[in-house]
């Protein structure tokens, strides 16, 4: 390969490449030497820059760290092309040699790809004079500045030659590496856009294959498989050769964006330099849309063949042609987002986390009725913005979130009336197609009923507290001095007008709220009766299976009808409620910030302000009321799978496995309503926390545990009742020193509760995990590595954790006046002053070893599981390579061994459940706190280091916790694609049905969860930190004013 090939959509990005002479992949002495003369003047430009820090005044510090990002911007992705410019030049090869071609398919398909290649080069031409406009204001800016000849903030060295020198330097740095930039970029495009495509021809090339009726479809399955395996090694070598670069594009984005903002606030006025960092933004944003709108069409595509496939008609095909489909849905369940380094996703969420009536006939007085109530909505809304240019400014807020209210009844309105046919449709399936719970058993027919009893007890409970919140705003002219409206309005002069306006509003929320009380219970009605009959499902699905009889057939047809016509269900509700969902995540969002500022502006509380927090309240619940059934709904459907591995599926006969196979397949995918597909609906979008060694409890270890308790108890409520007496600027510490009281109490108590669970885990894995010894050597000694640089980490770990504990002891001797360990109240007595400082001290000797304890017991468990899973994949391995009779003894000893580390794994969620929650909201806390602190103190003292201690122990604690649990989730997912990539075609029938069942419980990624409410993994961990920082903000402005 001499030159980089040419192919669709390429030719750009190999033209700017031959500008900077990068076509040939041959190194002559030429390119090197230009080479590093283009890296040296980069790096000259980037060192003037930096040392720019050291003689700039205040105000230019964030242009100048602007300038520095870019100019290393331009650095690390030279390197990178350099790097990676055989990889990408490989990748372009396949493309071009191996990818299937359009024009082999009929006309409609060849002339749809052809149209988007000829879109997408069109669009790429665009980008580029967009970017080069964008540089364009760079060599505008010297003609607009005064004084400055540069093209971005840098230092001036003082000789004129040497200035000189690096003025040219910039010039040269944009004119070489705006053309490596912008080729890159578009060479990634143009890769990702080929892969879309060849995803697509896939698709219907199976579709094709698994409509033919001859000999030669085994081959044409064959190459399906080849195809999918070729593009999957693509995907990798594209991770592999992008990975640092998005992780870079992600960070560089996030920084500079927020440098923008900080620059306007700084500057606070528009200036040539402020155009030139907006211009610089908006590209840096549109590059990362450039490279995460790509990856997440890439993801989908490969998700969608199992989709494609399940929706076809597989049930018609031979078990030998059944099974390679089955295979190919497998690896496609798990979602394959490209990351950056691993350490985030790079897809549109992660874009967005940068920038966050009954009757079906229509009547003559119906419409005039919608009419009339549109109009009447419209009116009040109009009114509404206009009084935005006659108001004060501690107006805005309140009017804002008025607008915010009415646009709610009239979106909810006009939604209602496009899809109502549609809702009418989805009600009127459930009428007659869901399966009627009488049929069942007794007790699953009584816990129903009970069920619809509930909800609609709830939903009266609703009705009764929205009517309440109505009531607020008609009460509200009554308290309200010189206002006889129920939302701030502009009032026009006219008395017509304004008794028109007054009875607008009331005739909006008259109509309003039935509307959207009504279309929110629905939607909950509909989710309920989804859910009840997923679980319907699953439970006929399992008395199936325990069936020994002819008709075992027709009932199984029967399952598979009824989970296509509720996914197809989900789909509808999905084009319905997508839109709305939507919206109510933005206007939850929005209201809840707007409330949030109306009490900074505002400072007391008056019948405006209780309307507000009403309102407000009311916002949040009614996303909750959309975002829990969702997250259950989900939850349903991939239960499935889990429900039929768990059952006594493989002594079936082959055809009811494939059946009960392609069920699990969909169910991986775990199916979550998304907002017009840009955000998910769930309960994680909701949210957007010494003595004990024996199994035997003796009279002395329960007077030790009540002493403990005792203790602990006392502490926390002497540091409760410090909140009472202590001045303002104290509380805070106070409330940090209660949270570390009551997380030495509540783990105590968790371990009390759990011993024995934790016991019965130690024992299973002394007893039932596979011996390392028995593997080869080279594993055995990797192990025997593992096991010796944790139990060195552990020693570490105990060593930081008892400076930590030092840090307190030594805090009496540094705090003046005061002999505690703990803000705390200090009794009167002396003999109570000194049990408490007594009690302070043997809670800290008494708690912080079962903390660590704890703590350590986990990490060592989450990786004895870890190092299981791997034992297994290799164990999979070697027994798909051996041939003969103990095959089938070895595929089932990997089978149960799978089962029980799924069962351990679902014991250590019931285990530590709670206790991983509560560190997710104590670290929270905490942080959050110890930024307050320094906020509030604005000085270091012995106080502040013990706070900044603790939270760093915090953090460590929870990332103790974060980290192995995202480890365990992945090397239970791995276990999949270990089977995949090996030769499992080559494999019997029944042996690869037993794999495929092992693939497809594999599939859905099992994450530790805080009692059911957050996933605990590395993207919660560092969340916590965003979360601080935005809360901390908030607490800090309200605590300011």
């Amino acid at each position: 390969m001499d030159e980089l090939p040419k192919i669709h959509m390429i030719n750009l990005s190999l033209n700017l490449f031959q500008f900077v002479g990068e076509t040939s992949s041959y190194t002559s002495l030429k390119l090197i030497c230009f080479r590093i003369i283009n890296v040296s003047v980069i790096v000259l430009v980037l060192w003037c820059i930096l040392l720019n820090f050291f003689f700039i005044e205040a105000d230019l510090y964030v242009q100048t760290l602007h300038s520095s990002l870019l100019v290393l911007h331009f650095l690390l992705k030279y390197l990178s092309f350099i790097n990676y410019k055989h990889s990408i030049g490989k990748i372009l090869n396949d493309i071009a040699t191996r990818f299937w071609k359009h024009q082999f398919y009929d006309k409609k398909i060849s002339e749809r790809s052809e149209k988007i290649f000829a879109l997408i080069e069109k669009t790429q031409q665009i980008m580029f004079m967009l970017t080069m406009l964008g540089m364009v204001t760079y060599f505008m800016k010297p003609f607009f500045v005064v004084n400055q000849g540069l093209l971005i903030h840098s230092f001036v060295p003082i000789s004129d030659a040497t200035a000189a020198l690096v003025v040219i330097s910039q010039f040269y740095c944009f004119c070489t590496g705006y053309p490596v930039v912008i080729g890159y970029d578009f060479c990634y495009f143009a890769v990702c856009t080929h892969v879309i495509l060849q995803l697509k021809l896939l698709k219907q090339h199976i579709k094709n294959t698994i409509n033919q009726y001859d000999v030669e479809i085994e081959v044409e399955m064959g190459k399906c498989v080849r195809q999918h395996q070729f593009l999957f090694k693509i995907y990798l070598r594209m991770q592999y050769v992008y990975s640092m670069m998005l992780l870079f594009h992600y960070i560089v984005t996030l920084v500079t964006t927020c440098i923008l903002l900080l620059e306007l606030f700084i500057r606070r006025t528009i200036d040539i330099n402020t155009v030139v960092s907006l211009v610089t933004v908006l590209i840096f944003v549109a590059q990362f849309a450039l490279y995460a709108f790509p990856a997440e069409q890439v993801a989908v595509e490969f998700a969608d063949i199992s989709e494609a496939i399940y929706s076809s008609t597989w049930y018609a095909r031979s078990v030998t042609n059944q099974r390679t489909l089955l295979y190919i849905m497998v690896i496609a369940q798990r979602i394959q987002y490209l990351s950056g380094a691993g350490l985030v996703n790079i897809n549109v969420d992660t874009f967005q986390s940068l920038v966050g009536e009954t009757s079906g006939h229509t009547s003559l007085k119906l419409i005039c009725f919608r009419v009339i109530t549109c109009g009447a909505i419209v009116l009040a809304l109009w009114y509404i913005l206009l009084n935005f240019f006659f108001i004060e400014a501690e107006l805005y807020v309140q009017t804002l979130h008025s607008s915010l209210l009415v646009l709610h009844f009239l979106i909810k309105y006009i939604s209602f009336l496009k899809y109502k046919c549609n809702i009418s449709e989805i009600l009127n399936d459930i009428a007659y197609r869901f399966w009627k719970h009488q049929f069942y058993d007794r007790k699953i027919s009584r816990r129903t009923e009970k069920i619809y009893i509930i909800i609609e007890k709830t939903q009266v409970i609703m009705l009764v507290l929205a009517m309440l919140g109505v009531a607020t705003y008609f009460m509200k002219p009554f308290f309200a001095v010189n206002q006889g409206l129920l939302f701030h309005s502009f009032v026009p002069n006219s008395d017509v007008t304004a008794a028109l306006l007054v009875i607008s509003q009331i005739f909006c929320f008259c109509t309003g709220y039935p509307l959207v009380l009504g279309y929110d219970i629905c939607y909950f009605a509909v989710c309920t009766h989804v859910v009840l009959q997923l679980k319907l499902l699953k439970q006929h699905i399992k008395n199936t299976i325990n069936q020994y009889g002819i008709e075992i057939k027709v009932e199984m047809g029967k399952c598979v009808r009824q989970h296509q016509f509720l996914f197809r269900l989900y789909l509808r509700m999905q084009y319905v409620y997508s839109v709305m969902l939507l919206f109510h995540y933005l206007v939850t969002l929005l209201t809840t910030c707007i409330l949030l500022l109306e009490l900074l502006i505002r400072r007391n509380i008056d019948i405006n302000a209780v309307v507000s927090i009403v309102t407000v309240f009311i916002f949040v619940a009614q996303f909750a009321l959309y975002a829990f059934p969702a997250e259950q709904v989900a939850v349903e459907f991939a239960d499935i799978s889990e429900a039929i591995y768990s059952s006594t599926w493989y002594a079936r006969s082959v055809t009811n496995q494939k059946t009960l196979l392609y069920v699990m397949m969909i169910a991986q995918r775990i199916q979550y309503f998304s907002g017009a597909g840009l955000v998910n609906i769930n309960v994680d979008t909701f949210q957007s926390l010494v003595g004990e060694t024996s199994t035997q409890t003796s009279l002395k270890l329960i007077c030790f545990r009540v002493i403990t308790i005792g203790t602990t108890v006392l502490i926390l409520w002497y540091v409760l009742l410090n909140f009472i007496y202590v001045e303002a600027d104290l509380y805070v510490q106070t409330l940090h020193s209660s949270l570390l009281v009551l997380h030495f109490l509540i783990k105590y108590v968790s371990f009390l509760k759990y011993k024995s669970d934790i016991s019965g885990i130690l024992n299973d894995i002394a007893y039932r995990f596979w011996k390392h010894q028995f593997y080869d050597k080279k594993i055995s000694r990797r192990t025997e590595k593992i096991y010796a640089l944790i139990e060195k980490t552990q020693l570490i770990m105990l060593v930081l954790a008892m400076l930590g504990v030092s840090t307190y002891f030594m805090k009496p001797f540094f705090a003046v006046n005061r002999g505690l360990l703990l803000y705390s109240s200090i009794p009167i007595s002396d003999w109570i002053a000194a049990l408490v400082i007594l009690s302070q001290m043997y809670c800290f000797c008494s708690a912080y070893p079962l903390v660590i304890g704890y703590d350590i017991c986990y990490f060592a468990v989450c990786t004895h599981v870890v190092l299981q899973l791997k034992l297994l994949k290799q164990h999979i391995k070697n027994t798909i390579n051996q041939y003969g009779i103990e095959i089938e003894v070895e595929i089932g000893k990997c089978i149960r061994q799978h089962q029980f580390l799924f069962t351990m794994f679902l014991r250590m969620q019931y285990v530590y459940s709670v206790m991983l929650l509560f560190h997710y909201l104590v670290t929270l806390l905490t942080t959050c706190i110890v930024l307050l602190e320094l906020f509030i103190r604005r000085s270091i003292d012995i106080n502040t280091v013990v706070s900044i201690v603790t939270v760093l122990v915090f953090v460590a604690q929870f990332g103790l916790y974060a980290f192995p649990a995202e480890q365990v989730a992945v090397e239970f997912a791995d276990i999949s694609e270990a089977i995949y990539s090996s030769t499992w075609y080559a494999r019997s029938v029944t042996n690869q049905r037993t794999l495929l069942y092992v693939m497809v419980i594999a599939q859905r990624i099992h994450y530790f969860t805080g009692a059911g409410l957050v996933n605990i993994n590395v993207d919660t961990f560092e969340s916590v930190f965003r979360k601080s920082f935005s809360f901390c903000a908030i607490f800090k402005n309200i605590i300011e004013k």
